[in-house]
């Protein structure tokens, strides 16, 4: 136990206060709508689920696309510090709270409907972002878990 704590320590002195700016940086940073990598580190936005990156919805919106575009946007040019939730999984990948600048990013995901919350943390944003029918909420859109069980299911 001890040795994941530091593995996780060092990984949140590496990530904070990492400064991603200009389009180049950007298009090597954001992975998909709720991931980012910075220096060889993955990093998934915590409790939440953004459209996969290849996923549409039934009208041929591109939900992943715009939530990864969106996502870009939020970051474009401020300076991204996050704090690590937990220590990597299997797949090697960290869960944290990002923020640009003082924004929280995890929040505006969800807010802006890119992404579904999957914590009570982010619910007041989940509901505003469909009553007011943003983002996901105002396209036929499946949930990103059981978009990827159908594409699981198809062999994709």
């Amino acid at each position: 136990m001890r040795l994941v704590m530091l593995v996780v320590k060092s990984a949140a002195v590496l990530l904070s206060g990492a400064v991603l700016s200009g389009t180049g940086a950007m298009a090597q940073t954001v992975i998909d709508g709720d991931t980012i990598e910075y220096k060889g580190v993955v990093l998934r936005l915590w409790g939440l689920d953004a459209p996969e990156k290849a996923q549409t919805c039934g009208d041929g919106w591109a939900a992943g696309k715009a939530a990864a575009d969106y996502l870009a946007q939020l970051m474009q040019g401020k300076t991204v510090s996050c704090t690590l939730k937990s220590a990597p999984n299997d797949e090697k990948v960290h869960y944290g709270l990002c923020k640009a600048d003082k924004q929280d990013i995890n929040a505006a995901m969800v807010s802006a409907g890119m992404a579904w919350s999957l914590v009570p943390d982010y619910s007041v944003q989940d509901s505003d972002a469909q009553f007011n029918i943003r983002g996901v909420n105002a396209h036929p859109c499946a949930k990103a878990w059981d978009w990827r069980a159908v594409q699981l299911a198809k062999g994709k």
